[in-house]
């Protein structure tokens, strides 16, 4: 049966892909990369994958013949590794950009922004 959505409405539920990958997160062919890819799918992990709609143990059209492989503790430091390293850069990148006045301090006595209880609009 077909999906019936409102006239003027987009139902684009199918195309979702939601947000940490039940297989993927523990797979040793993602470390090192970004968001939606491994080195089985450089350009973009399939959502069937992804969103564990389909098991990666067995061939997958595109795969390369990759397929999914548990980290191993040597993985697991070596993803860590990384992040700390990307975490190193980006406080590297922000303490440049700050002392080029291309970004502004964030100070210890800037106010938090505040919910008015009565609109839910932020105060300010």
């Amino acid at each position: 049966m077909r999906k019936r959505y409102l006239p003027g409405v987009i139902g684009d539920t199918e195309l979702h892909y939601y947000g940490s990958s039940p297989i993927c997160r523990d797979c040793r062919h993602r470390i090192g990369f970004d968001r939606l890819s491994c080195a089985a799918f450089p350009d973009r992990i399939p959502k069937e994958i992804w969103n564990g709609e389909r098991d990666h143990h067995t061939p997958y059209p595109g795969d390369g013949g990759i397929r999914f492989e548990a980290m191993t503790p040597e993985d697991q430091e070596r993803k860590a590794r990384l992040a700390a390293e990307r975490h190193a850069w980006y406080l590297a990148l922000k303490e440049r950009l700050i002392a080029e006045g291309k970004l502004k301090p964030k100070s210890m006595t800037d106010e938090p922004a505040t919910v008015d209880s009565d609109t839910r609009r932020v105060a300010g």
